[in-house]
């Protein structure tokens, strides 16, 4: 059902980019944070690359197509059990989201956002899962015409689990 919903929104957003006639811009850049959720039983830190693609409707409203990749990197856990201890070493998980992305300028300086798509799990420690619903809303800074600040709380969905991350992230307009 996810999966059908994501195909419908990819469709609708390729459908409006090629009717518009503005040209786009690129946009690149990198987070780093902390698990939240389910992740930070397994994690202690994330880090990533942003890529998208983003078309102005206005002055204030921009919209288009956001993907990259995000690592949570896995911790060991100690585990006291009669006696001794017993490590387990958790290994790496990550994902690569696909999604329509859209941002809100409410002033000069701030803008909100939100990323809404399908993430694809890449890693080994997937479970078996190949992805889940993706969701990323997100409150930027325009520090300069060409540099922005991000916070972000993105997560991953996959059925009552939540893959997420609170991060903190620079973005780069070209």
């Amino acid at each position: 059902m996810i999966k059908k919903i994501f195909l419908c929104a990819v469709f609708a957003l390729v459908t409006i980019i090629s009717m518009n006639a503005q040209d786009g811009s690129f946009r690149g850049g990198v987070h780093i944070g902390i698990p939240t959720g389910d992740s930070d039983k397994i994690s202690s830190f994330v880090a990533g690359v942003d890529i998208s693609y983003i078309f102005n409707s206005g002055e204030e409203f921009e919209y288009g197509i956001a993907s990259g990749f995000t690592n949570f990197f896995g911790k060991t856990e100690k585990i006291m059990m009669f006696g001794p201890h017993i490590e387990i070493e958790h290994d790496d998980y990550n994902y690569i989201p696909v999604a329509a992305t859209a941002q809100y300028g409410f002033s000069e300086d701030f803008s909100l956002g939100l990323d809404l798509g399908y993430a694809f799990i890449t890693s080994d420690s997937g479970g078996g899962d190949s992805g889940g619903l993706y969701y990323n809303p997100k409150v930027a800074w325009s520090a300069s015409e060409k540099f922005d600040i991000v916070l972000a709380y993105r997560t991953m969905k996959i059925d009552s689990i939540n893959i997420s991350a609170l991060t903190l992230g620079a973005s780069f307009k070209f």
